[in-house]
C-alpha cells in the first residue's frame, strides 16, 4: 500500500517534469536516463541506501570523530539495513583488532567503509587498514565516510577486486597481521589460500570471517574448522541489524607452517 502511494505520488511529478523539460526543448538529444536522473535531482531525490547513509551521517555526525560516525551509521541501518558488519558484530571485531594491534590489516569487501572505519580508528600510529572492494557507488560513499570521520590516514581504499589486492600486496613484499573477509562468500576459501600460498599470512596472522552462517559460507567453515594450522574460535552472533537471525564469526589464528 505504502508502495503504490509513493508511485501515485510520483508519476504526476515526473510527468509534469517531461512537460516542462520539453517546452525548454531540453528532452531531444539526452538519453531517458538522464532525463530522469535530472527529474530526480529536482524532485523527489531517490537515492540508493548508500547514498542515504551518506546523507545522514552528513547531517548528524559529528565532523572527525569516528564513533559518532560509527553511531549515526547504526542509527540509520537499523531503521534501514544494509550489508554492513553492524555494531554487535562490530563489537567482536573491535575486541579482535585490538588485542592483535596489526599494523596491516587487510578488509575483503569494505562496501561503505562501516567495518573500515571501526579497524582505523583502533589501529596505532604508523599502522594502515587495506580496504578493497569493485563497487564503485560503495568506493565514492566509503571515502566520503572515512574522510567525515577523520581516519583516512590510515586507509588505503582499492577499487579492484580481492585477489588481485592481496596479489599487490605479496609483491610489495607485505605481511598481513589481521585479514577480514567480508566479500562473495564463494571467495573466503579460495582467497584464503590465495594469501597463504603468497606468504602473506606469518605466524600469529589472524583470518576473521564474517556471515559464516547466514546468507553463509559451509565450505570456508568446514575447510577452516579441519585444518591443524590454525586455532579457531567460533563466535555465535547475529545477522547485521537483526534481533533474532543467527550467524557467526570465525576468528582464526594462523599457527605457522605444521611438520
Amino acid at each position: 500500500m505504502q508502495l503504490l502511494t509513493v508511485i501515485n505520488l510520483l508519476v504526476p511529478v515526473v510527468i509534469a517534469g517531461f512537460v516542462a523539460l520539453a517546452r525548454q526543448g531540453f528532452t531531444t538529444e539526452w538519453p531517458l536516463t538522464s532525463k530522469l536522473n535530472v527529474l530526480n535531482t529536482m524532485g523527489p531525490q531517490i537515492y540508493p541506501l548508500e547514498v542515504g547513509i551518506l546523507r545522514y551521517v552528513l547531517e548528524n555526525a559529528k565532523q572527525g570523530d569516528a564513533s559518532s560516525v560509527i553511531n549515526t551509521f547504526d542509527d540509520y541501518c537499523w531503521k534501514h539495513p544494509v550489508m554492513s558488519v553492524g555494531d554487535v558484530k562490530g563489537s567482536i571485531i573491535d575486541n579482535v583488532t585490538a588485542a592483535v594491534k596489526p599494523t596491516v590489516a587487510v578488509e575483503l569487501g569494505s562496501y561503505v567503509g562501516y567495518s573500515t572505519i571501526r579497524c582505523a580508528r583502533l589501529l596505532t600510529e604508523g599502522a594502515v587498514v587495506h580496504a578493497v572492494d569493485p563497487n564503485p557507488l560503495a568506493y565514492a560513499v566509503s571515502t566520503s565516510l572515512a574522510s567525515i570521520a577523520g581516519v583516512s590516514d590510515k586507509i588505503e581504499f582499492h577499487f579492484k577486486y580481492s585477489y588481485q589486492l592481496l596479489e599487490e600486496l605479496a609483491k610489495e613484499g607485505v605481511s598481513v597481521d589481521f585479514l577480514l573477509l567480508d566479500h562473495v562468500k564463494t571467495l573466503y576459501r579460495s582467497d584464503t589460500e590465495l594469501a597463504l600460498s603468497l606468504g602473506l599470512l606469518k605466524k600469529g596472522s589472524v583470518v576473521v570471517a564474517d556471515n559464516v552462517v547466514c546468507p553463509g559460507a559451509p565450505e570456508y567453515r568446514e575447510w577452516m574448522l579441519a585444518r591443524a594450522d590454525f586455532h579457531t574460535v567460533i563466535h555465535k552472533t547475529l545477522l547485521e541489524y537483526t534481533k533474532s537471525m543467527e550467524d557467526e564469526i570465525l576468528v582464526s589464528t594462523y599457527l605457522g607452517p605444521q611438520s
